[in-house]
């Protein structure tokens, strides 16, 4: 299981001063015992347009592949 955290973004706003919607995918924490995604973990705030869906769809399914690819890199083998 991987230490790190995967961190990406989508969405870009208007003037291009960052992403509307952060994705981010956490280790297990003493809190938690499983890997988890969050969406926008700094805001108390999720709003998207139900059209941007894909988009944000995309992005969450982009930082699940760099986790997993990351955590295969890191398993011992055989």
């Amino acid at each position: 299981m991987s230490d790190h955290i995967i961190k990406t973004g989508c969405i870009p706003y208007d003037d291009g001063s960052g992403f509307e919607i952060t994705i981010q995918i956490e280790p297990p924490s003493k809190f938690s015992d499983y890997v988890k995604v969050v969406i926008n973990p700094d805001s108390e705030f999720t709003d998207f347009n139900i059209d941007e869906w894909p988009t944000v769809r995309s992005a969450i399914n982009r930082a699940v592949k760099a986790h997993d690819m990351l955590t295969a890199s890191e398993t011992p083998k055989n």
